[in-house]
């Protein structure tokens, strides 16, 4: 009952968007029908390579992270054969474009009011009951819900001020630095520090053998994606779900270390959760942070990251450090997050990492092929 209950949603979702189109003007009908296949397009190549379409989440990303990973994803997940399946639905919604008019402006409001508050509430019904990640039939009704799961997700979140810190005056500037340091798209059994028998972590190993590094062991993410695994990890929550929203009632780490008297720093060139603290604060100051350091900053004082980031980073950071104390610096690192070619450097020492993705090379979803397997580690 409840599949036959959602398809049913779904079918007269596509019905209500079909109808809604031929109440359009003719000349605003073909900048729709353009839109709509370049996303049944989009919708299609994540079918492809990931066996389903948008979610909210992959919406919310695309949405908050950088030009350079939303062109490199589309590269990626962009097959030619995708016309071949396209073409049906591009035969489909063709159709409304030669539907006769409504002239009446009234009408044509009146009209569109109730198809269109109907996609809301079903969508607003499939949001409380269905899971979307279980649920595919259409790749416009699909996008739409996706769009719609991220303003029902907003406005089921917890958006009022964090917990406040007990009063605590220092006397003067801390003598140390503390420095915090988020990896990223890292698999740690992959580390020759946690016994991986490959040395990928020479450095670090030569740390610990002086006893120089404490190595807490392996642990897990909170989530697969980089929003709600910084969430956690900078206001200390450890309980999974959160359904009492404490990752946006906690206190964060920069409230602490200011409170302490640190100067606190967030460098970040990834930009990937700025933005939603930026958002909990309206846009404001984030509460308890003095600086942002992101790409756009490095550019402004003419520091050339290049392709590896994080070595520009480690530069930056020691500048810091010669020329004063008392710092609190967190660094969300690239690491090896997507697209993963722009982690190595060019030299030849770096080869030994190969073989990576080109820049332009798709994702193959068929893990069959092992000659190419090792391209996806």
């Amino acid at each position: 009952m409840k599949f036959l209950g959602t398809f049913s949603l779904v079918f007269l979702q596509v019905t209500a968007l079909f109808y809604l189109v031929t109440l359009l003007p003719w000349p605003l009908r073909v900048p729709v029908l353009l839109f709509a296949v370049f996303l049944v397009i989009v919708q299609l190549s994540y079918l492809l390579t990931l066996s389903q379409f948008m979610t909210a989440t992959d919406l919310f990303l695309a949405l908050t992270v950088s030009g350079n990973h939303r062109v490199e994803a589309i590269l990626s997940f962009f097959k030619p054969q995708v016309f071949l399946y396209a073409f049906p639905y591009v035969l489909v919604l063709s159709l409304p474009v030669v539907a006769p008019s409504v002239t009446s402006f009234r009408e044509t409001l009146a009209l569109s009011l109730l198809p269109a508050l109907y996609l809301v509430a079903s969508n607003y019904l499939l949001f409380r009951l269905v899971p979307e990640r279980s649920f595919h039939l259409h790749p416009l009704t699909s996008f739409l819900r996706a769009a719609l799961c991220c303003r029902f997700e907003y406005h089921h979140t917890y958006h009022g001020p964090r917990d406040t810190l007990p009063d605590l005056s220092p006397s003067q500037r801390p003598l140390d630095s503390l420095i915090y340091v988020i990896d990223e798209s890292v698999r740690v059994s992959n580390l020759s520090l946690n016994g991986y028998p490959r040395a990928t972590t020479p450095f670090l190993q030569s740390l610990e053998d002086r006893g120089q590094l404490k190595n807490l062991g392996i642990c897990v993410a909170a989530s697969s994606y980089s929003h709600v695994s910084n969430a956690y990890l900078i206001t200390g929550h450890n309980t999974f779900p959160d359904s009492d929203f404490r990752t946006e009632k906690n206190p964060t780490i920069f409230d602490y270390a200011k409170k302490m008297g640190y100067e606190t720093l967030y460098i970040d060139v990834n930009q990937i959760y700025l933005y939603s603290l930026l958002k909990a604060a309206g846009d404001g100051p984030v509460r308890g942070l003095d600086r942002w350091m992101n790409d756009t900053t490095f550019k402004d004082r003419n520091i050339d990251l290049e392709i590896t980031k994080d070595l520009g980073v480690a530069r930056v950071l020691s500048g810091l450090l010669n020329e004063n104390s008392g710092y609190f610096i967190l660094v969300n690192k690239r690491g090896l997050h997507f697209h993963y070619r722009s982690s190595y450097p060019d030299d030849p020492a770096a080869s030994i990492w190969k073989p990576v993705m080109k820049a332009a090379q798709a994702i193959d979803p068929q893990r069959g092929r092992t000659r190419k397997a090792g391209q996806y580690l």
